[in-house]
């Protein structure tokens, strides 16, 4: 004969407050795990050192319009048709923006591919930082005709990009060209909280330049 344990209503309330609290510890400890995972398998905020040491090799760019600025390699994790990827770490040596460039899709002077590949990146990014707001469109009739897609991006006179904002997090996907028949995407992260420091700095390091 099975014996019945009951538990006093004071307790039985107490145990439930306690577990709640638990699993309330439990998930701000992983959003805070969350908000520090950047993509490609790093970590925002991490130095150069750090990327280093986890088997990225850093070849250090010539544009410092964001901070000391690096083409990385090997990077823990990577999207198969990007082709480069610039790591900005600012004047403090802490990671705070992504730049990731697609390979060249050729010979395309519609953009057929790149744009399939562009609807395919902004489901997924909406899935993952929610729906962002897109602008597309051309400056006149001959540059929105589909035929003149890659001319018009390539020549500044139709655009096609959209925007996702966070509470952490600035990200672009956009199309470009760099010819009348060769287009590419471009994913832009930015951290918002680690972009002030990057706006700090960079004041301070004009002032001692003047």
């Amino acid at each position: 004969m099975g014996v019945k344990i009951s538990m006093h209503p004071i307790r039985y309330v107490a145990a439930a407050i306690i577990i709640s609290l638990a699993m309330m510890t439990a998930s701000r400890a992983l959003a805070e795990d969350n908000r520090g995972a950047a993509p490609f398998g790093l970590q925002w905020g991490m130095s150069s050192a750090q990327a280093r040491a986890i088997g990225v090799v850093l070849t250090e760019d010539t544009h410092k319009n964001y901070g000391i600025t690096y083409i990385a390699t090997k990077l823990p994790k990577i999207i198969a048709d990007i082709q480069t990827v610039l790591l900005s770490f600012g004047f403090d040596d802490k990671l705070w923006r992504i730049v990731a460039v697609s390979k060249d899709f050729s010979n395309d002077p519609y953009g057929a591919a790149v744009q399939k590949r562009y609807d395919e990146l902004a489901t997924e990014l909406s899935e993952k930082y929610g729906r962002g707001d897109t602008e597309s469109g051309a400056s006149d009739e001959f540059f929105s005709d589909p035929k003149n897609f890659v001319y018009a991006i390539q020549s500044g006179n139709a655009w096609r990009y959209t925007n996702y904002n966070t509470s952490l997090l600035s990200i672009q996907l956009g199309i470009n060209a760099s010819d009348l028949s060769i287009a590419f995407y471009h994913i832009i992260f930015e951290n918002n909280t680690l972009r002030a420091g990057f706006d700090k700095g960079k004041r301070t390091s004009e002032k001692k330049a003047l």
